[in-house]
């Protein structure tokens, strides 16, 4: 009976697994090279950078991918990249940085910057470059800022306190951060990055992911020498704790959608892995193990159902879930509005319709009755129109729920009943 009851254990583990893994499906990149930062504007178009001048372009989701040409950066090391429409984008790295407006068709390099790791535009005009020097003494941590779409870059930090940098984050015009791998250094702006303060170091800490939802809630992660960090933070990076403990792995690359859920990048010594956590980053469940170090690559998802992560050996993998879907009632709409789902009172589904006039940013959450998050049923992008999606309530218990739909200048409640 206990040998079954094992067998019975390790199939029904197997096949969960494995289920859950199918969401995960390798592309073909037609490239060997080392792939270091991938980044989609929209379910379509993406852009993959990467070792020996590698520069990839996606206008189907990946289905092919087009190899372009940077004469600029030929054979250079590229690490990031960033897009603020399917045209217009800019990439850095150790040559410096090159800007394309024409879908990647020509390129200018810009400015003197060098040694570039990573970028972020805030729009056409204004954007961030970080980088820095290491393996000399001193090491040292850059901070670029154009104003004009990169034609000037002006350093706005230079520290030799800090290492070099290898990502940076605004949420909006004025709040930033950017972090190091070495130093375990965390810097943040208030001010436009007319100014960076540190706000985090300790040398024991290598860290590899940074992301914020809002101007107060993020999280850094790494590790030391011996156990993976996850570092979050309530108040704009003023403080930071340690949630996770010791980890037996590292956590590298991250997005979170919500305070909740997110993803990572993630390794031991032995094995290299895509993670999720829908605790906030306490616990990260395998979500895929693979042979690619995705671990010093990238991950970018354009939404909670639709994500992205690049590695070695030229690996793509990309990530879909359709188990909920959201569907188009109507391509237009006058206002920004949801309405009350139908039926209400229900047992156990009901139907949640939203109406947003222009291609939106939204969130549709749902709450208990203690404002505690149960569920993010959409984040991400969606076209202008009338929506709709089923809302699935078998999981949770009767009582009264909210449902919440926003957007960055639209926020609306509404009250639903669960009766089983």
């Amino acid at each position: 009976m206990k040998s079954k009851l094992t067998l019975s254990i390790l199939v029904f583990l197997f096949f969960s697994s494995f289920a859950f893994s199918q969401n995960w499906v390798e592309q073909i990149s037609n490239t060997t090279n080392k792939l270091r930062h991938v980044q989609f504007i929209d379910a379509n178009n993406g852009w993959v950078v990467g070792e020996a001048g590698t520069i990839l372009k996606t206008t189907d989701g990946g289905t092919n991918w087009i190899k372009i040409t940077v004469p600029s950066a030929n054979n250079e090391l590229l690490i990031g990249c960033y897009f603020v429409s399917s045209q217009v984008g800019w990439i850095g790295g150790d040559f410096g940085i090159a800007k394309t407006v024409d879908g990647g068709l020509t390129w200018a390099k810009q400015g003197d910057a060098f040694n570039i790791t990573k970028l972020f535009f805030i729009n056409s005009e204004i954007g961030y470059a970080v980088g820095g020097i290491d393996g000399t003494t001193p090491n040292t941590g850059f901070i670029y800022k154009t104003t004009d779409g990169g034609n000037n870059w002006s350093l706005t930090s230079n520290n030799t306190t800090w290492s070099r940098f290898y990502g940076i984050q605004f949420v909006d015009e004025n709040n930033g951060w950017a972090f190091s791998e070495k130093k375990g250094v965390i810097v943040r702006t208030t001010n436009a990055g007319n100014s960076w303060e540190t706000v985090y170091a300790n040398n024991s800490n290598y860290f590899g992911g940074l992301y914020f939802i809002n101007k107060n809630i993020g999280w850094c992660t790494g590790r030391t020498e011996n156990a993976g960090v996850v570092l979050k933070t309530t108040d704009g990076g003023l403080n930071w704790v340690n949630i996770a403990g010791s980890l037996p792995y590292a956590i590298s690359n991250i997005q979170f959608f919500d305070e909740q859920n997110g993803w990572a990048t993630s390794a031991t010594q032995t094995e290299i892995f895509i993670r999720k956590t829908t605790n906030s980053g306490l616990s990260w469940e395998i979500s895929l193990t693979t042979t690619s170090d995705v671990f010093s690559g990238s991950l970018n998802f354009v939404n909670q159902n639709l994500g992205y992560v690049v590695g070695g050996n030229g690996k793509i993998y990309k990530y879909t879930d359709n188990s909920t879907s959201v569907d188009v009632v109507n391509l237009t709409a006058a206002n920004f509005e949801l309405q009350q789902n139908y039926p209400n009172p229900f047992n156990p589904s009901t139907k949640i319709q939203f109406s947003i006039p222009k291609e939106s940013n939204i969130n549709l959450s749902v709450y208990n009755m203690l404002g505690q998050l149960v569920t993010t049923i959409y984040n991400g992008k969606l076209d202008a129109g009338t929506h709709y999606t089923l809302f699935d309530g078998s999981q949770l218990t009767s009582g009264i729920y909210f449902y919440k739909l926003e957007t960055d200048n639209f926020v609306s409640i509404k009250k639903m009943t669960l009766i089983k």
